[in-house]
């Protein structure tokens, strides 16, 4: 939220998402308007990789092989998350592209798709080591919250 306060409330988070929701209607329009252009197969390749790598493999441990309530994941797969779900990790697949291909491609508007994707519709964002690889709501951060939206905030009318 800010740099002292590093935590989401309703209103921004929803802001987080509508910007990122924007980012995805804006990628597909341009993708619609080059659509003759596109080549389905490597546009399903760029739009899957990020989950074939960053999240797909932690998925199947965390809810296939481990059990019970608590489910500890190795750091790798949070960082392997973080990275393939980052514009970062994506700039770099996607300079890699455009070397091997030679050029840029309309395909690769899957990247933004994505993570415009996965930001704004079920709200995902960066995995943190202190929380569970899937969502689970912390009780800390519930107790918190709950104090929090109890008392008068700054700027509210008193």
């Amino acid at each position: 939220m800010d740099i002292k306060n590093q935590f989401h409330t309703k209103s921004t988070y929803f802001l987080m998402r509508l910007d990122y929701f924007i980012v995805m209607v804006f990628s597909l329009s341009l993708l619609y308007f080059h659509i003759d252009e596109i080549s389905w197969p490597v546009f399903i390749v760029a739009i899957a990789w990020q989950d074939i790598f960053g999240y797909i493999p932690a998925a199947i441990i965390y809810y296939f092989i481990k059990k019970g309530p608590v489910r500890k994941m190795a750091k790798v797969f949070y960082i392997l998350y973080n990275l393939t779900h980052s514009i970062a990790g994506n700039l770099v697949f996607l300079l890699v592209w455009v070397v091997l291909r030679g050029g840029w491609g309309w395909e690769m508007l899957a990247l933004p798709i994505h993570i415009g994707f996965d930001r704004s519709i079920p709200g995902n964002v960066f995995k943190s080591f202190s929380l569970s690889f899937e969502p689970v709501m912390n009780k800390e951060y519930e107790e918190f919250k709950r104090k929090f939206n109890e008392k008068a905030h700054w700027g509210a009318s008193i």
